[in-house]
């Protein structure tokens, strides 16, 4: 499945290799505001790793119909590109350190218990940051809750809520802004553009629920 990378190169000799991996949905465009603030404090190439099949329509290889990974699926995506960055920091004595937010916390350890594993990377122990941490479903938040209840309940909904977001994404700007939900209409800026731009297709919204089902 595709996926998005969002690299911001260091200026300098980098002395580490950041690696981010996004939350549900894992668009790494959502992650530009933060990589580029990383970018400027540390001396580190930061990359954003985007979830598999977490794109919009706009992007090479998509598919509105195509599989959806599983959460395994996604740790074996993770793991093969990341996998080169650590042989990268292991030829040049540099850092590799790892970012999860959400549910890429829980991916972030795995891809670490892996890299940790591999006879040809004993010289690299990644460093791990965990952002608010989601290992379990988080039962006590009402949004999440609504969503959880309609996903298990009623999963023959998702392709209609799946077009329901096709038809809006292609309205113009200013439109699809009012109708947007209103705790979508309070995110920043370049977070309003993202899910205009790139979240509001059947692809990206259908890999997003079913994750969100796992």
């Amino acid at each position: 499945a595709p996926y998005q990378t969002l690299r911001c190169p260091a200026k300098e000799p980098p002395q580490a290799v950041f690696v981010v991996i996004p939350g549900n949905p894992g668009i790494a465009s959502f992650y530009q505001r933060f990589a580029a603030a990383v970018n400027a404090q540390l001396a580190a190439d930061v990359q954003v790793m985007g979830l598999a099949g977490h794109v919009g329509r706009g992007t090479p290889g998509y598919n509105a119909f195509g599989s959806v990974p599983t959460l395994s699926d996604q740790l074996d995506h993770l793991c093969s590109t990341i996998k080169p960055l650590a042989e990268r920091c292991q030829a040049e004595k540099m850092q590799l350190i790892i970012l999860g937010h959400s549910i890429g916390c829980w991916l972030a350890l795995m891809v670490a218990r892996r890299l940790r594993a591999e006879a040809t990377l004993k010289d690299v122990s990644p460093q791990l940051l965990l952002v608010t941490p989601y290992l379990q479903n988080n039962r006590d938040v009402r949004s999440f809750e609504v969503k959880y209840q309609l996903m298990r309940w009623a999963p023959w909904l998702i392709p209609f809520i799946c077009i329901f977001a096709e038809i809006l994404g292609r309205l113009p700007a200013r439109l699809k802004k009012v109708l947007l939900p209103i705790d979508v209409s309070k995110f920043d800026t370049q977070a309003v553009k993202v899910v205009q731009e790139e979240m509001l297709c059947f692809g990206a919204v259908n890999n997003y629920l079913r994750l969100g089902r796992t």
